[in-house]
């Protein structure tokens, strides 16, 4: 990567329009993680269409350990893709590139080690997940295939924020793209084609996401617009960026594995007040609730790179206008997603099952569990603003207390009053009471951040 294209990139994220910027940024990203949510979305769909309402309740019962999973990612990829845009800012370009082969190597010790974990115990976790006699050949046979290849989804999606940390979040929603076209295409032939089940929804998912690995690894070491380059005396685990790296990934961390947690703990209240038919239906809504949230999670990671390169160059009036931002994006995008849960629940239900007992369920507990989801996407952009300016301790503790404090007795509450429909109601009811906190948190840290503006701000539109 040449020094002018390093400053190119340094005058983008410190000089350019913030709406603009924060709009060019979130677009691919956002466009990505649609690609990304179809892996997902589109396992379930073609499962639920062409291998019945048991193979669909049987891939559901895997959530909490895809939650696992997906929390340690978090835990390394963001803590990597944070770290690397505040040294950008800072101008230390060469712990850049070791935070990258940090986060590489982690990818592949970790990933080796629950490939391992994976395959010894995953019928016992799958029996404390809650699935039952007739689900869990089913999910016995769709997670064997995908936890030999975490590694490769590791590195497939994980590292993927690094690139678009460097400044090229275009080139992140192109592999992103790719592997879920591909994924399309081959759940087709696999799933409806030749009738492979849930084994060949796993088997189009985990080829997929070798190809997006394959493609990143090219990107860091033959890619045109690439900051970062990977080098193989860069491909270690540094002790000290990797505390730094757990640190601040640690947030986003803890919000997975005790969202886990608790998906396993409501699983076992579904069974009990709905039966396999309410596990099917959370499967169902956590697919739905993936792709609501698709334009939120690309809006965070499009605006992590603007926000915690601004923060590391002390631009804090850059900060506040990406933060502000973000704010009013979420609160538009939210409110779109829940005129489209309340009016058109039957319809969205009937993309994964032609079941006419699960669509009901399905579409009564959206629009009971999704109720308040704007409000639960101004959550994650206030979570998302302190983890960008590495601070995340405000994120875990926001993340805590809506899980431990709000959730649990709210769903032990509302269970007992009003059965299945008071487990779909804990979700809003969560949603309210962690938003009123996270508000006056923002409130105080919006003064806070005015103070260390200097008197004549540079105009930022």
């Amino acid at each position: 990567m040449t020094v002018s294209r390093l400053h190119s990139k340094t005058r983008e994220l410190g000089g350019e329009s913030v709406p603009r910027l924060l709009i060019r940024y979130s677009i691919p990203t956002t466009l990505g993680f649609a690609a990304f949510s179809i892996y997902n979305i589109i396992d379930r769909a073609f499962i639920g269409k062409f291998a019945g309402s048991d193979a669909l309740a049987g891939i559901s019962i895997t959530f909490p350990l895809f939650m696992v999973c997906i929390a340690i990612g978090m835990l390394i990829g963001i803590g990597g893709g944070t770290l690397t845009s505040l040294r950008l800012g800072e101008g230390r370009y060469d712990q850049a590139e070791r935070i990258l082969g940090t986060v590489l190597a982690s990818f592949v010790v970790s990933g080796l080690v629950l490939t391992a974990l994976g395959q010894i115990f995953l019928d016992p976790l799958l029996r404390l997940f809650g699935a039952g006699p007739a689900i869990i050949p089913f999910s016995r046979a769709y997670m064997r295939i995908l936890m030999s290849v975490i590694t490769v989804d590791f590195i497939a999606m994980g590292t993927n924020g690094m690139i678009r940390a460097e400044g090229n979040p275009a080139i992140s929603m192109a592999i992103l793209g790719t592997g879920a076209v591909l994924n399309v295409g081959l759940d087709y032939l696999f799933v409806v084609r030749w009738g492979w089940g849930v084994e060949g929804a796993a088997l189009a998912t985990a080829l997929a996401k070798t190809v997006s690995a394959v493609l990143i690894f090219r990107h860091f070491i033959f890619g045109r617009t690439r900051v970062l380059t990977l080098r193989l005396r860069n491909l270690t685990i540094d002790p000290a960026l990797a505390r730094a790296m757990l640190y601040i990934g640690a947030s986003p961390f803890t919000l997975q594995f005790v969202y886990s947690v608790f998906v396993v703990l409501t699983n076992r209240f579904l069974l009990r007040y709905g039966g396999d038919t309410a596990i099917g239906a959370m499967g169902i809504i956590h697919s739905l609730l993936i792709f609501l949230m698709m334009p939120i999670i690309g809006l965070n990671q499009g605006s992590q790179p603007i926000i915690g390169f601004n923060y590391g160059a002390e631009n804090f009036d850059r900060v506040l206008a990406a933060l502000k931002a973000c704010l009013s994006y979420a609160g538009f995008i939210g409110l779109a997603g829940l005129a489209l849960v309340e009016f058109f629940p039957l319809d969205l239900a009937s993309i994964f099952t032609p079941d006419p007992v699960l669509r009901a369920t399905a579409a009564r507990g959206m629009r009971l569990m999704l109720a308040m989801i704007p409000l639960g996407m101004f959550q994650v952009v206030i979570a998302n603003y302190f983890q960008a300016t590495g601070r995340p301790l405000v994120s875990i503790s926001l993340n805590l207390l809506r899980m431990i404090i709000f959730y649990l007795p709210l769903l032990y509450l509302l269970s007992a009053l009003r059965g299945l429909d008071g487990v779909w109601m804990t979700t809003p009811g969560a949603d309210i009471l962690t938003f009123s906190v996270a508000a006056a948190i923002l409130f105080r840290e919006f003064a806070r951040v005015r103070a260390l503006i200097p008197a004549a701000p540079r105009d930022l539109l």
